[in-house]
């Protein structure tokens, strides 16, 4: 079947970081006053019981930060504001290949965002935050609609909002396990890297031409 539409996950792809070293290293600073280190920190925040439920709407952002920095001896709420801010300084931005890439890929296909977030609504966030006026078709966020990557029912959500047959699809995220999960519902995946990687990989599926210039391709 033709490609109707493309599935972007958001984390790590739309807002793809290039200066990943240096946030590491603040990250391991910040992670040092638990005695912890950056991964270790990062496990803790996003392994744990707290993103399951905050990431399915069950609870709020703020609770979610309460619930997993209070047992690291963190309770104030004005200090746990603060360490989220400093942690994440820089990291919300949407890459301009991206950007451009979406401004790019609209008039020929349907975009849908599949993302597993804490933020409810995530279509007005996007519109706000990054002025991504009429991009998507469909946004689906797991807290708005209590499902999360890499369960089948909210892929299959998606192509229903879509209205396109799986293989009518392509999902583009960046962790393998949930392009695992789309695949066995017979949808096409693309494991993210980065702008430049996924360029390439959309320009071998005949998704894009090969003539098109990598754009702010700084790697």
């Amino acid at each position: 079947m033709t490609t109707q539409a493309i599935i972007f996950d958001f984390g790590n792809v739309l807002d793809f970081y290039e200066e990943l070293e240096a946030w590491n290293t603040r990250r391991d600073a910040l992670a040092a006053q638990f005695n912890l280190s950056g991964k270790k920190m990062w496990d803790v925040f996003y392994q744990g019981a707290p993103w399951q439920e905050v990431k399915k709407g069950r609870i709020s952002y703020p609770e979610f930060w309460d619930r997993t920095l209070t047992p690291l001896g963190m309770t104030d709420p004005a200090a746990q504001a603060d360490f989220v801010a400093r942690l994440f300084e820089g990291r919300v931005q949407i890459h301009p290949s991206m950007e451009a890439l979406l401004r790019e890929l609209k008039p020929h296909y349907r975009l849908a965002i599949l993302s597993n977030t804490y933020e409810v609504e995530m279509e007005t966030w996007l519109v706000e935050t990054f002025g991504l006026v009429d991009i998507f078709n469909a946004v689906v966020s797991s807290a708005k609609v209590g499902l999360a990557k890499p369960e089948p029912e909210i892929y299959q959500l998606t192509l229903d909002m879509l209205g396109i047959a799986p293989d009518e699809a392509l999902f583009i995220d960046d962790l393998p396990r949930n392009t695992k999960a789309a695949e066995a519902l017979g949808i096409p995946s693309i494991i993210f890297e980065s702008p430049a990687q996924l360029r390439h990989e959309l320009q071998e599926r005949g998704i894009l031409p090969t003539n098109q210039p990598i754009l702010y391709n700084h790697q």
